[in-house]
């Protein structure tokens, strides 16, 4: 067991390494990208509003579900290539609040599970407009989970009936999360869905949980903030002469 334990840490250890590592190269190229027309940009998106479904089972038990939304710690930086005015294959970093609520069987009894993830997605965006105003993406995200939590509450009162406990890189949960995604941006506003390949738990002796996201977010493109800002000065000047 011992063995076991440091294996799946020295795995969670490399597994974030290769992330910060992928992301600092290409925030470097980034910022060298700057000086070649544009080639690399930034786009920063804030998921606040987060719908989560899940089935749950544990052997040939279905357990039912609630609906759980989140709006706290859900964000992402997109790194942009260009390749064609339309196409643009994209990674960068997300951070992510997913779970899932089991409902109690003839109570108000619930217990909610949670983790927070950091991830790293790997797509590809579709300009659908001259001025951009409309973009689908599609593509994969690897995440790791870093803060796993868990307590159980009752419905009607609101009040928790066991104090809450986390752990930190817990055995307990997938040390990894995959995912396939798809979501469209117009005018800024977006909405996504990503749909996770492996089990929350790492042990299906823990139960099986297929977790499905719906996100509503803003994006924020940096080359049309900027654009707006230089307008807004070149308005502001010519008011003033």
């Amino acid at each position: 067991m011992h063995f076991q334990s440091n294996h799946q840490m020295k795995h969670i250890f490399l597994s974030f390494a290769l992330i910060i590592f992928i992301q600092s190269g290409l925030m470097a190229q980034s910022t060298s990208g700057e000086a070649k027309k544009k080639k690399v940009t930034l786009t920063s998106g804030v998921e606040s509003n987060l719908l989560q479904l899940a089935q749950v089972k544990l052997g040939s038990y279905s357990f039912q579900t609630v609906p759980r939304y989140t709006y706290f710690f859900n964000t992402a930086t997109d790194i942009n290539f260009e390749v064609s005015k339309h196409v643009k294959p994209f990674t960068g970093i997300t951070l992510r609040n997913i779970g899932f609520i089991v409902k109690g069987v003839d109570t108000t009894a619930r217990v909610k599970n949670r983790v927070y993830t950091l991830g790293a997605p790997l797509g590809l965006k579709f300009y659908l407009s001259k001025k951009n105003k409309c973009i689908l993406k599609v593509g994969a995200d690897l995440s790791l989970a870093m803060d796993y939590k868990w307590k159980s509450f009752d419905s009607q009162s609101k009040r928790a009936t066991k104090k809450k406990d986390h752990e930190f890189f817990s055995k307990d949960v997938s040390s990894l999360f995959y995912s396939v995604f798809a979501g469209i941006s117009y005018k800024g506003f977006s909405v996504s869905g990503n749909y996770y390949l492996n089990n929350f738990y790492s042990s299906k002796s823990l139960g099986e949980v297929q977790l499905f996201t719906l996100g509503l977010g803003i994006n924020f493109e940096n080359n049309a903030l900027k654009k707006k800002k230089e307008k807004n000065k070149t308005t502001s000047t010519s008011n003033t002469l």
